[in-house]
């Protein structure tokens, strides 16, 4: 749980900016910014998960760093 605590406010900054951008009139730039902190999300689970062996704590890294992305 760590690195989770540690990203709240990236959870939330990314919902705010995600919603800013598609205002904008630039939903494209919304979605690839989504859609890299997502892809992020997925192999940055594999390979903190099982290539670092962290368990947990590599999937809880890499969904903090996943919502950073934007």
């Amino acid at each position: 749980m760590r690195p989770i605590k540690l990203a709240i406010p990236f959870f939330l900054f990314n919902q705010m900016m995600a919603a800013y951008l598609r205002n904008d009139k630039n939903p494209a730039l919304a979605t690839g910014a989504v859609l890299a902190g997502g892809i992020f999300n997925i192999f940055g689970d594999y390979f903190f998960v099982f290539v670092c062996d962290m368990g947990a704590y590599g999937a809880g890294l890499a969904t903090a760093i996943g919502s950073a992305i934007l």
